[in-house]
């Protein structure tokens, strides 16, 4: 007969293990050690994640020219993976923004992860889309939330145009449901006379510094976005941004990533993304709160298919993070 203290031993092992790849047959179990003690495996986890990428180098962003480039002085981009700009002959520094580009589950650099625009770096973030031949942008933030600006407009109302820099940016269509809103943009370079098409996915039911209002609604907008990448493979990366391109950019990329693992039935590995994520940007997956809510959305997809995973461990995990806002 086993003792609680065997029992104990037994738990420890596996959050010591945590970060090993978890086979599907495994998720229920290893996440409801994770879930135990009020989602202690969670944070165990979550604490481990937080130094990681932080000795790195952020010498360009921190030039003082560079400063007022930065929406966040908190949040800048590493040396070694940022996303580096044609320079400008004329313009000292030109080559700067702040963004990086990131791993996902197709490719190393599947990702250019962005702050949200700031009036002043329009031009350049445009420039950015244009060289990189960017065909979608997936944007997790609002313009503006109780009296802050998040994120300052980059692209023009329906039929539309605006000029930034040397793209000028045309709205062609959108398309609205409850949680998010497709538009269609046409890109006209003045220089090279030449036209591209782009996508802008927008999720506008996520608050900052927190988690969407359900799992199902997230879950939903992120299998949409990959469903139509899928269908413009061999284009440039997706650039994903939010206010400071952190917290909800990085928790949107952990889950297409897992979501990705789950539906060709590869072994589980969150913080082991979670980790290759914040050695190329800091602070991707911001919060506790958002760590957690990736796997609650992640285990909603497992009840939803009917493999094994309870409705009452999907349930706390859940309750907890609405505990916790």
């Amino acid at each position: 007969m086993s003792s609680a203290n065997d029992a104990d031993l037994t738990a420890e092992a596996s959050l010591r293990s945590s970060w090993s790849p978890v086979p599907l047959q495994l998720i229920q179990q290893h996440y409801q050690a994770l879930a135990a003690d009020s989602n202690a495996g969670f944070t165990r986890q979550f604490q481990e994640l937080m130094h990681v990428g932080k000795e790195q180098t952020k010498t360009t962003a921190e030039l003082e020219a560079n400063k007022s480039k930065n929406r966040y002085l908190s949040v800048l981009p590493y040396d070694h993976s940022r996303v580096k700009l044609t320079p400008i002959d004329s313009e000292p520094n030109s080559d700067y923004i702040n963004a990086n580009f990131m791993p996902g589950h197709n490719s190393p650099w599947e990702f250019i992860c962005s702050q949200g625009p700031l009036h002043s770096t329009t031009a350049d973030f445009w420039r950015m889309v244009w060289e990189q031949n960017v065909r979608s942008v997936v944007m997790l933030t609002l313009l503006k939330e109780h009296g802050k600006v998040l994120c300052d407009p980059y692209w023009p109302a329906l039929d539309s145009t605006q000029r930034y820099g040397q793209v000028e940016v045309t709205t062609l269509s959108q398309s609205c449901s409850q949680d998010w809103t497709v538009s269609q943009l046409k890109l006209y370079h003045s220089s090279t006379h030449t036209e591209r098409r782009v996508s802008h996915f927008h999720y506008t039911a996520w608050p900052d510094c927190s988690v969407p209002r359900t799992p199902a609604s997230m879950t939903s907008f992120t299998e949409h976005v990959r469903e139509q990448l899928n269908k413009s493979a061999g284009v440039g990366p997706t650039v994903v941004h939010c206010s400071a391109g952190v917290g909800r950019t990085g928790t949107f990329i952990t889950l297409d990533w897992l979501l990705q693992q789950l539906k060709s039935g590869s072994a589980i590995e969150g913080p082991g993304i979670v980790h290759k994520l914040r050695s190329n940007r800091c602070m991707m997956v911001q919060t506790l709160d958002q760590y957690i809510f990736i796997h609650t959305c992640l285990l909603l997809k497992i009840t939803q298919e009917g493999q094994a995973a309870p409705h009452n461990q999907q349930i706390l995990i859940t309750d907890d993070v609405q505990r916790r806002n």
